[in-house]
């Protein structure tokens, strides 16, 4: 089986930014994991694809801590209407084609990120990239795409879980105004869904009442919209602290309104 060989094994130290930069920095570490799905393309690899328009992805290998893709763009295409800061660290290395690839500052998220107050996108910086490129992608701090030359661009990215930002964020292009929050994938992403179908199921309070405190803004606040819904009394008091002490603006304010709303019943 491909999964075990030797360049595979590479991955089981490549959840360490410094290990993934060089393993994608590394040509034959990319042509030993690339090379027996290559020599048999009809063998119906158990891998996951996926295709969006002008780009396609196969997902090589997929852990909790990591992701190893190839994706081929090709060009031609309508440009995109925005740019996504992913929040996650990308190593890629540009295995064919050449293009060019676009970074915007973004800034991080922090523990008190407001969507209405975030700030627009830096200027936009661009380099030149071609077969052979390496390149560190910090998907925290930056927004970016990869525009293909003609002949397309084939990219292998390794993306990597550790310290990951709780949130995406979508901004428009032109402007570079953000339009969009979403959970990133994490665990953060994942206590929020299944806070959204406790919340639906209409059960689960002492889950919801845990989840409450979860370091994540938005899944705290879901939590106790779901828990309030719920038991109303029962949140109460977790509902005043929240109200003066949570450290994300939003959620004081949220808070503090649907202490407005219990206090004065229809």
């Amino acid at each position: 089986m491909w999964r075990s060989g030797a360049a595979m094994a590479a991955l089981d130290l490549a959840g360490d930014p410094a290990v993934a930069a060089a393993l994608v920095a590394d040509g034959d570490w990319a042509a030993a994991v690339l090379s027996p799905l290559l020599a048999r393309p009809d063998a119906a690899w158990p891998l996951a694809g996926r295709v969006a328009g002008d780009r396609a992805t196969l997902m090589i290998e997929r852990r909790a801590d990591l992701v190893l893709a190839v994706t081929t763009l090709r060009p031609g295409g309508e440009p995109p209407g925005g740019v996504i800061a992913g929040g996650r660290q990308s190593f890629v290395r540009v295995l064919g084609g050449r293009g060019r690839l676009d970074r915007w500052e973004a800034g991080v998220v922090g523990a008190d990120f407001s969507a209405a107050t975030a700030s627009p996108l830096g200027p936009r910086r661009s380099v030149d990239v071609t077969c052979g490129s390496a390149l560190a992608i910090d998907g925290r701090r930056e927004a970016h795409r990869f525009v293909p030359a003609e002949g397309g661009l084939i990219l292998l990215t390794l993306t990597l879980a550790v310290d990951a930002a709780p949130l995406l964020r979508d901004y428009a292009l032109p402007g570079g105004q953000l339009r969009r929050v979403a959970a990133a994938e994490g665990d953060a992403a994942q206590a929020a869904m299944l806070v959204e179908v406790l919340g639906a199921l209409g059960g689960g309070t002492v889950a919801l009442a845990a989840a409450s405190a979860h370091p994540a803004f938005f899944v705290r606040w879901a939590a106790m919209r779901h828990w309030l819904a719920q038991d109303a009394r029962g949140a109460a008091p977790t509902l005043a602290r929240m109200a003066v002490a949570d450290p994300h603006p939003e959620v004081r304010a949220a808070a503090l309104a649907a202490q407005g709303m219990l206090a004065c019943p229809a």
